[in-house]
């Protein structure tokens, strides 16, 4: 009977010890998918003004920036709020001002961006035009000559409206929001109160800045910070609209190849001294980050209380263990065995519980995960075609087993005591 009841307690210890390994596994992957979804959007490092919007002088730090041997790619982005309105429907939205060359090289946004669509933040029209202005010479290209280009390029096609100079790049949520398509005729148009000027009451209309575009396409990064109302245009636009000369509100910064992140954004935080906030992209996102720390953790004390419960098992066991052995205890005390060497004999008996039982935990809990990450036994709820990932995530940490063996050395040493204590007490018993 007795022998059962430890087998029982190593059980308890096993199964406990499993899922946390398995818990702080599936954490840790979680984490994993969510800096690989950094990864498209997020440059490597971004460089804010501690104080105030925007970065006054930013073409002079993209000039040191740039100069630094680690930098590969700096761009200035502006970003801010707006109001988009696309065939009577409105939607505030988040404005970001880019490069469109350089935004595409330090993201993957041609890879989001949805089939029927394209990746461009200027019209074809003023590409065309760009390209014949830089074949000719200065002194030959004049205003009647880019119209003659443009209208020869479009000649089967008349143009009978102005044309859009810029356009405009929508994530999904947008798109949903407004009923938007890159195929559409209709253009979206974005409203921004005037920064600087006095208000004319009379004219509320004049008291925005605002302009239409045509969309170009419909971005989806599976991230609600991009995917909820992002709109995406050209920085040129984005500085005209929110009336900024060379100001940013950020730049954004992309490393070489084995340049490393952490000691890159401490050197070049202490630099820049104490006006800017520089960020990885972990910190551009800290508060997911935090939001799954904390869940983990709490997930993991929840757990280490529920192996506490079980090692009572253990202790309930080794009572009875020395219950069943008092006329045994008595003997070897007779024969001389001391009552600390009586001690350890059950000490080290409720260790060796404890330690084949977190160990056979471990273990399990390791093929669990492997089985997981490279089978995905267990799948996630939901619509196939709605999920980034089809099967929990798992990623294994040498830390996390660490720490899971602090708990379970403590609660060892616990018990040990209690079962060592309970033996010597026995001898006390008439």
């Amino acid at each position: 009977m007795v022998n059962h009841i430890s087998i029982v307690s190593i059980c308890g210890v096993a199964v406990a010890t499993m899922a946390i390994v398995c818990v702080l596994s599936v954490f840790n992957g979680f984490q994993d998918v969510l800096g690989g979804k950094l990864d498209q959007l997020s440059a490597d490092v971004k460089v804010t003004s501690l104080k105030g919007k925007v970065i006054e002088s930013a073409d002079s730090l993209i000039d040191l920036l740039e100069s630094l041997p680690e930098v590969a790619m700096v761009m200035p982005m502006v970003e801010d709020n707006a109001l988009a309105i696309y065939n009577r429907r409105q939607l505030p939205v988040r404005i970001q001002g880019v490069d469109a060359d350089k935004y595409s090289s330090m993201t993957a946004i041609r890879d989001l961006v949805k089939e029927d669509g394209k990746y461009a933040l200027i019209s074809d029209v003023d590409e065309a035009i760009d390209v014949f202005a830089d074949s000719v010479s200065e002194d030959v290209l004049d205003e009647n000559a880019l119209f003659a280009y443009a209208d020869e390029l479009y000649a089967d096609e008349p143009i009978t409206e102005p044309m859009d100079d810029y356009q405009a790049i929508i994530s999904v949520g947008v798109a949903v929001s407004l009923k938007a398509h890159p195929d559409d005729s209709k253009s979206l148009g974005l409203y921004v109160p005037r920064r600087l000027g006095m208000v004319n009451m009379g004219n509320p209309a004049a008291s925005f800045i605002s302009d239409s575009l045509s969309i170009a396409g419909v971005f989806q990064a599976d991230q609600a910070q991009y995917d909820e109302n992002t709109v995406i245009v050209d920085i040129a636009l984005a500085r005209r609209m929110f009336q900024y000369d060379a100001e940013a509100t950020s730049v954004e910064i992309n490393l070489k190849p084995g340049v490393d992140l952490n000691d890159f954004c401490a050197t070049l935080s202490e630099s820049l001294g104490a006006e800017y906030v520089v960020q990885d992209r972990h910190s551009q996102q800290d508060v997911h980050f935090k939001m799954i720390n904390i869940e983990k953790w709490v997930t993991f004390l929840l757990l280490a209380f529920i192996l506490l419960i079980a090692s009572f098992n253990m202790i309930s066991s080794m009572s009875m263990l020395i219950v069943e052995k008092v006329e045994s205890i008595k003997i070897l005390h007779n024969l001389g065995a001391s009552r600390a060497m009586i001690g350890n004999v059950f000490r080290w008996e409720s260790c060796f519980v404890n330690i084949v039982g977190s160990i056979s935990g471990i273990v399990m809990g390791l093929v669990l995960c492997l089985l997981q990450q490279h089978f995905g036994l267990i799948k996630l709820n939901g619509e196939e075609g709605s999920l980034i990932i089809s099967a929990y995530p798992v990623k294994v940490l040498f830390v996390d087993i660490i720490i899971v063996l602090v708990p379970i050395f403590l609660i060892g040493l616990l018990t040990s005591m209690i079962s060592a204590h309970y033996a010597k007490s026995s001898l006390n018993e008439e």
